[in-house]
């Protein structure tokens, strides 16, 4: 992933090209394994750490979720970020914290279309995970037809119908006002407040 974010924020910046200074940087910043691969949700994670004032370095590997492509219920959609994390945590990868994000799809009105909903869960290791539930934008009933009977999920929806580079269905239901990153990150900065020592309840 990138980090045009850290970067800029380093002192002093590089120069004339030499990286070393960089790359030194970025190796010192704690590690956040996450349960994915998906450019998105290592944005997510490094950008709602950094806001908390943890700036990480994020690297993933993709591992199954155990529950359908297109979640239908917040139920679903929370199972499947946890089991993303404790599949990773039996991989044992070295780091200091492991996260895991799932979106998925919620009714939570009979006179609605279903919601968006995405799931956050961020653990330090060696201690329990905090998980974070956000509500997003109401699917047209259109989209939904077509989930799973064309496509497996909305993201794919809007790549193969619509030509969108990355995965996220969040720009064409806002007339390109708000993206699936912001969404989520707002959900990940609600759980990344809860890591900070010495922050407030239940801190040690």
């Amino acid at each position: 992933m990138g980090y045009a974010d850290e970067v800029n924020g380093m002192h002093p910046v590089v120069l004339d090209g030499d990286l070393d200074e960089l790359d030194r940087y970025i190796a010192t910043l704690p590690l956040v394994y996450m349960g994915t691969t998906s450019s998105i949700k290592h944005r997510v994670i490094s950008r709602a750490m950094r806001k908390v004032g943890i700036p990480v370095r994020v690297e993933g590997i993709k591992v199954e979720s155990g529950v359908s492509e297109q979640p239908l219920t917040i139920d679903e959609t929370r199972e499947g970020a946890l089991n993303r994390l404790v599949k990773l945590r039996k991989l044992s990868i070295p780091a200091d914290y492991y996260a895991s994000i799932e979106s998925g799809l919620h009714s939570i009105h009979k006179d609605h279309s279903l919601f968006g909903v995405n799931v956050v869960v961020i653990e330090p290791i060696g201690k329990g995970p905090k998980v974070g539930i956000g509500l997003e934008i109401e699917t047209p009933k259109e989209m939904l037809d077509q989930i799973p009977s064309i496509y497996p999920d909305l993201g794919e929806l809007v790549k193969h119908k619509y030509g969108a580079i990355e995965k996220d269905p969040i720009p064409y239901l806002t007339n390109n006002f708000r993206t699936r990153q912001e969404l989520t990150e707002y959900t990940a900065y609600n759980v990344a407040t809860q890591l900070i020592k010495g922050g407030g309840y239940g801190d040690g």
